[in-house]
């Protein structure tokens, strides 16, 4: 995927993230693809290959604090599991 543009964003060019943040030493970078959206958006990157690891949406429900907060935890938990990956690791 390096020198692409991501595949359902056309806004973010996921070969720079991966190497603006492996000059910044990370392993991994997410990238929002856009903020005109009422939902948590990212593409987890794996900087080392400018390799795309995972695509997440999570809707965040309205803008109340507690169903954000969910969101995010949501969010975090689906990179999680993709970090947990053997093969996302290598």
């Amino acid at each position: 995927m390096n020198s692409e543009y991501a595949p359902i964003f056309r806004s973010v060019k996921i070969d720079v993230a991966a190497d603006l943040a492996k000059k910044a030493g990370a392993d991994y970078v997410l990238v929002k693809p856009s903020y005109l959206f009422a939902y948590l958006m990212g593409h987890l990157i794996k900087t080392d290959t400018g390799g795309l690891i995972g695509n997440y949406v999570v809707e965040t429900k309205g803008g109340d604090k507690k169903l954000t907060l969910k969101a995010v935890e949501t969010l975090a938990s689906k990179i999680d599991d993709n970090l947990d990956n053997p093969k996302n690791r290598s």
